[in-house]
Order: structure tokens, then C-alpha cells, then sequence
């Protein structure tokens, strides 16, 4: 049964309003200013039909109701030519949302190549809870760093649990790395964050710029790791992946992408790979998901340069499950 369920279009609506992202705060604002987040400048709309392949790392922790509606678009989506390889990546999910990966796994196992890693954060949990008191644990970076040892295929796409995509997000996500001459790229997709009336009954909503462009987007290209990234696995590796002090709400995603900025990379929105990041109802202050202190984190690191330490340590997932 998901959350949604007796609730009427109003009443969802209401309730969606209630668990609206707060305004960008000063802290971000610096962050904007300073160069650590960014605008998606140059924009690409080009295909590329020879063979790909590509990794879909999916980090989630108890919002496996809404992968179902994730795996229908990705077995919707044009995958002719590509080789494909799904891994879950999850930070310690309930058994209720364990079956509900199983399950998918057996769904698809004559369609999709989907790896299941299960992870058990507990400790890193408490250790970040103990010193930053204000903050809010994210395990998705330990995740990322985990399923990373699995990546061999040439491209490492993120999207997250409570996504959908069109049917050209993978097409559209890994062509630029094929078509450009350019070793350093990142490819974003173009999406929003939640709005009601999409998220209420997202089977019939229509993929369109209307839909899509909502306004308060980041650009038009989402921001955090929310609408799915892209960058070529190799130059991940070489970056020694994602610094797990940035294990909380608002930063999973932005500190390697300022460090794939110093190091030369080429930002690229994919106006054609289409995403819409459903609601999770969790509420932004009651939830304590305190995006605030990720933006303060994220100042000490790249703008005062108060900290230098850089944790990448790969913690080892409990089970391992394929359906391939």
C-alpha cells in the first residue's frame, strides 16, 4: 500500500505543500557565488546509436514502493544497442522494502541485469550523528562508493529511487560521452523536483517541458543528485570516488562535481532525457533532512578551505543478489 493511498487529489496536494523545500538559504547563495554549485550552460539535444554501456546506480533506504514505477520506465525506455547493468545500492532498507527489490529482481530477470547490494550504515550513521548534531546522515555516498566496485561498463549513471524517466533518459544521458571529443564530461538530465498534480498520478502525466520545467528547478537540470547524472567511470575512479564526510542531505552529489569542475570537466544538460523526482512526503523540518548544514559542510570545504580530510573508505555490502 503506498502513502498516497485514501487520500484525495486535494488532500495530496495539501499535504505535498506542507513538505515543500524551503527557500535557498544565505549558505547557498555563497555556494552559488562562489562557483561550488553551478549552472548547466551549454545544453545537447544529439543521439548516439552505436553501441553504449553504462551502469544505473540507484542508492535507496526504504523508498523501495516507489522503484516499481522506476524499473516500468526503464524497461519502456530505448535500450537498443546498449549494454545495460541496474545496481541497487541500498544504505540498510527495511524487510518489507528488501522483498520489494527481490521481487523486482525476479520481474525483470529475462529483461533487466539488476545487482542488489545491501549495505548495513548503522555505525557510519552514528559516528555522523555523534559529531555533526545538526546535520542529517545520507548513506546514498557510501552507497555510490560501494556499487562503484562493481561498475565495469563505460559509463557511471545515477538515478534515484523516487525517479521516473522518459523513454530517451538513457539514450540522452550516455550519448554526449560518445559523440563529443571531450575525455571529461558531465551529463545532466533535464527534470524537476516534484510538483503535485504530476506526483499524484504519475502513470498518466505526460513527459513534456511544462511538466518538467517547474519553478523552482535548479536551471531547468535539477540539483543534488535528485534528477541523475552522468560521467564516464574511469574519470570517477581517478577522482577516488565521492568523499563520504559529505554523508547528509544536500552534498552527495556537489562535492564531486565541484572537483570534476577544478579538474577541468565540461558541464552538458541532455534537453532530450527527461526526469521527474517524485515526492517522498517526508517533510523537509520534521524529518530533520536539514539541507542548511550540507550547504555549511560544503562552504567549510571549498570556499574557506577549513578542511582538507577526504574520506573514501569502501564499506563492504552485507548481501550481494543478481538476477543475471
Amino acid at each position: 500500500m503506498s502513502q498516497f493511498d485514501g487520500l484525495t487529489k486535494e488532500q495530496f496536494i495539501e499535504k505535498m505543500n506542507q513538505s515543500y523545500p524551503p527557500a535557498p538559504t544565505d549558505t547557498f547563495n555563497r555556494l552559488v557565488q562562489a562557483g561550488v554549485l553551478f549552472e548547466v550552460t551549454l545544453k545537447t539535444d544529439r543521439m548516439h546509436n552505436d553501441p553504449m554501456s553504462a551502469n544505473i546506480v540507484i542508492p535507496n533506504w526504504n523508498h523501495s514502493e516507489f522503484l516499481p514505477m522506476l524499473f516500468e520506465s526503464f524497461e519502456a525506455a530505448d535500450r537498443e544497442n546498449i549494454d545495460l547493468e541496474f545496481i541497487i545500492t541500498d544504505s540498510g532498507s527495511n524487510d518489507k522494502n528488501k522483498k520489494i527489490i527481490m521481487d523486482l529482481l525476479d520481474k525483470y530477470r529475462d529483461t533487466l541485469k539488476i545487482r542488489f547490494l545491501y549495505h548495513d550504515f548503522s555505525e557510519q550513521r552514528k559516528a555522523f550523528e555523534a559529531a555533526n548534531a545538526d546535520g542529517a546522515f545520507h548513506g546514498s555516498v557510501y552507497g555510490f562508493n560501494s556499487a562503484l566496485r562493481y561498475c565495469k561498463n563505460d559509463v557511471f549513471l545515477n538515478a534515484d529511487s523516487s525517479n521516473v524517466v522518459n523513454k530517451d533518459w538513457i539514450r540522452g544521458m550516455l550519448s554526449p560521452h560518445y559523440i563529443f571529443h571531450k575525455s571529461k564530461l558531465w551529463v545532466r538530465s533535464k527534470g524537476g523536483d516534484f510538483t503535485p498534480e504530476v506526483g499524484y498520478d504519475l502513470k498518466d502525466a505526460k513527459f513534456s517541458s511544462s511538466i518538467l520545467e517547474l519553478p523552482h528547478t535548479y536551471v531547468g537540470f535539477g540539483g543534488g543528485n535528485g534528477m541523475g547524472f552522468s560521467l564516464k567511470t574511469k574519470n570517477i575512479k581517478a577522482l577516488k570516488g565521492f568523499n563520504q564526510l559529505l554523508s547528509c542531505c544536500a552534498g552527495p552529489d556537489d562535492d564531486l562535481r565541484f572537483r570534476c569542475k577544478e579538474d577541468g570537466f565540461q558541464f552538458l544538460g541532455h534537453e532530450s532525457a527527461l526526469a521527474i523526482h517524485r515526492p517522498h512526503y517526508s517533510g523537509w523540518e520534521s524529518k530533520g533532512r536539514k539541507s542548511a548544514y550540507g550547504y555549511r559542510k560544503m562552504i567549510e570545504l571549498f570556499v574557506e578551505k577549513t578542511e582538507t580530510t577526504f574520506d573514501n573508505k569502501v564499506v563492504e555490502p552485507l548481501e550481494i543478489h543478481c538476477n543475471f
